[in-house]
């Protein structure tokens, strides 16, 4: 086992790619979920949760949790792809598709959970209950789906071509 994750570059970098995608998955999974507590360290990134819903659209929020799935996503294919090559198989489409979906499944649903408690709000109206609105959780969604394509181009255009 050592010699198959540790001792080959292919296996390093499933490993060190496979902590990366829990480093990324956490920031974003926790993000939505930070207690409204004005006098906390991460304040600055938040909006008082009992504003208007349209009064509290924050861009720095949205950015941040779509530049996190995206890099969860990125991470993800090249674990999924070392993976693969650490079990002699060729990466193909399915590691791509697979990070895919489960990063775009992320990007619809984290941002509707709850603050301090892990549920989803039913109907996604602001309730003040959540740190994203509707229109926050669209952003998050369009963004990370913009930062799948421009990641999965990336990746597709730097591999070595074959004859």
């Amino acid at each position: 086992m050592y010699e198959r994750y540790f001792g080959s570059r292919i296996g390093r970098t499933f490993v060190i790619t496979g902590i990366l995608v829990l480093i990324f998955g956490y920031l974003a999974v926790i993000i939505p979920l930070a207690p409204a507590n004005n006098n906390a360290w991460y304040s600055f990134l938040y909006k008082d949760v009992t504003l208007d819903p349209a009064d509290r659209f924050n861009a720095i929020l949205v950015i941040l949790e779509a530049l996190l799935l995206t890099l969860f996503y990125f991470f993800l294919v090249v674990a999924l792809g070392s993976y693969a090559e650490v079990n002699n198989r060729i990466p193909s489409w399915t590691e791509l598709v697979l990070a895919a979906i489960i990063s775009v499944l992320l990007s619809y649903l984290l941002p509707q959970i709850s603050i301090g408690q892990a549920t989803l709000v039913n109907n996604g109206t602001g309730t003040g209950t959540k740190h994203f609105t509707p229109k926050m959780q669209l952003w998050v969604f369009l963004g990370t789906l913009v930062g799948i394509i421009l990641s999965s181009l990336y990746i597709f255009y730097s591999a070595p071509k074959e004859e």
